[in-house]
């Protein structure tokens, strides 16, 4: 019986997935990547100056019935939530109520004295050593109370402003600041502040229990079988990943980033301001050229492009403005996993300007010390997990075992490495980032964050992907 259900799913799926008249870039490259890519919907939005310039929606939002995605699915956002935090953030800078120098002590007493450094930039940026994901980890089976004090009861990863370490639970605390400066509840703050006076009327929490008539469900890709996938509530996600929202919604939301009707000039220009370690050194500029607040920002053949991706086990999307063209271009999809979420947008932005690149990785000749590339080598070849957190700082190995899909990966198998290319060296404060070009089955971009002593302080894979 499965055989059959999963036979008529496969070719319902690709019956819709399939496009009503070819002919246009985009529409070849959205079934390209939805084949190859196992997804089971998606939908894209280019627009120019607030214009659609194309929409296309494909395949299901719901496979079990059928659904088939429009215009109006509200798909999980994800990690694109993160810049609504930050301009929250900074409307109550203007109002006067926070600063981005400010201790999050002096919003959320409970922080305890060893952080003492931690900033609201430096969360806001991902410079503040605070331990993720250990908060996200018991945020479904304990009381936020309880969380917290698990939480605050970990040593800071490092010193504030050393180290550049993408972090959702700093994003967590953002939230519970803004409330406590606001006297509001996050996602009220958000709709008085944000959504309403923008008319965004398809952005919600993702809240499980709500009644949403248009929302997406959300799926993961397994040994040849889509299966159900859990969402990221607005619980879990909060202020770093909680929201839902549509292709349209998120285009207002860049037409008023472009126009200044939310933000003063002095705060977008904090915005777009790259982060920099103690240093001096910008922090983390691998896909990027840094990243800014809620945004990484850089530029692809010199085109200015501000942008964030989002994923969980059930969702992928991305979110790229590049504002001195106007252009805006929105990737959302209801499959967990979509590794080429990241670079999605650039891809989707060449087909309208040609100069746009995706990141090339390619490899160089000059060859990076043996010291480091035995490491990484011996990481990526290793096939016990054991092994591997041998080779990290006790502080990420101990946060490489939590559940989250971002760790998931340091211990998913890749498979035997054929061929490892050094692509460039990052100087980051006392750290280096060195990237790889790796040769499994596919080819994978991985950038290692190393100590002096060569231990792994951070990792991050990519998968390449073509203009």
């Amino acid at each position: 019986m499965w055989p059959v259900i999963l036979n008529v799913l496969a070719l319902a799926l690709a019956a819709v997935m399939a496009p009503k008249h070819q002919g246009s870039p985009l529409e070849k490259w959205v079934e390209s990547e939805m084949r190859d890519r196992h997804i089971p919907g998606m939908a894209v939005g280019v627009f120019r100056y607030g214009k659609p310039v194309e929409i296309l929606t494909r395949g299901y939002a719901d496979l079990e019935n059928r659904v088939p995605v429009k215009r109006q699915t509200q798909f999980e956002i994800c990690s694109v939530t993160k810049q609504f935090t930050a301009v929250a953030v900074l409307l109550l800078v203007q109002d006067g109520k926070m600063a981005l120098d400010d201790p999050i002590s002096k919003y959320i007493a409970e922080i305890p004295p060893g952080w003492a450094g931690v900033t609201i930039r430096r969360l806001l940026d991902h410079t503040s050593g605070i331990p993720n994901p250990i908060f996200e980890e018991h945020l479904t089976s304990l009381p936020i109370s309880e969380a917290l004090g698990k939480l605050f009861a970990h040593p800071l990863m490092f010193s504030p402003g050393d180290q550049w370490l993408y972090n959702n639970t700093g994003y967590w605390l953002l939230g519970m600041a803004i409330e406590r400066a606001s006297g509001e509840h996050y996602f009220d703050f958000l709709s008085h502040h944000i959504f309403s006076p923008l008319k965004m009327k398809h952005t919600f929490p993702n809240r499980a229990h709500a009644i949403v008539p248009w929302r997406a469900r959300g799926y993961s890709y397994e040994h040849g079988v889509f299966k159900n996938a859990p969402p990221l509530s607005d619980i879990e996600g909060n202020a770093a990943g909680g929201l839902i929202s549509t292709l349209d919604d998120m285009n207002i939301w860049s037409q008023a980033l472009y126009s200044g009707k939310i933000l003063s000039p002095s705060s977008r220009a904090e915005m777009l301001r790259a982060g920099r370690l103690k240093s001096g050194d910008e922090a983390w500029p691998v896909v990027s050229d840094g990243y800014g607040l809620g945004v990484f920002v850089g530029k692809s053949g010199g085109h200015r492009y501000e942008k964030h991706s989002g994923g969980w086990y059930d969702a992928s999307c991305q979110l790229i403005r590049f504002p001195d063209d106007g252009l805006t271009v929105v990737m959302l999809t209801n499959v967990g996993g979509y590794e080429q979420r990241s670079f999605s947008g650039e891809s989707i932005a060449h087909l309208y300007i040609p100069k746009i690149q995706v990141p090339s990785w390619r490899a160089t000749s000059q060859s990076e010390e043996s010291k480091v590339t035995r490491v990484v080598s011996r990481f990526l070849r290793s096939s016990s997990a054991s092994a591997r957190t041998d080779l990290m700082t006790p502080s990420l190995a101990a946060l490489s075992k939590t559940k989250n899909p971002e760790f998931d990966k340091f211990f998913s198998p890749l498979g035997a490495l054929k061929k490892l290319q050094f692509v460039r060296r990052v100087r980051q404060g006392s750290n280096a980032i060195h990237v790889y070009k790796a040769q499994f089955d596919k080819a994978v971009i991985c950038a290692f964050t190393l100590t002096k002593d060569l231990k792994v302080a951070d990792i991050q894979y990519f998968e390449p992907m073509k203009s």
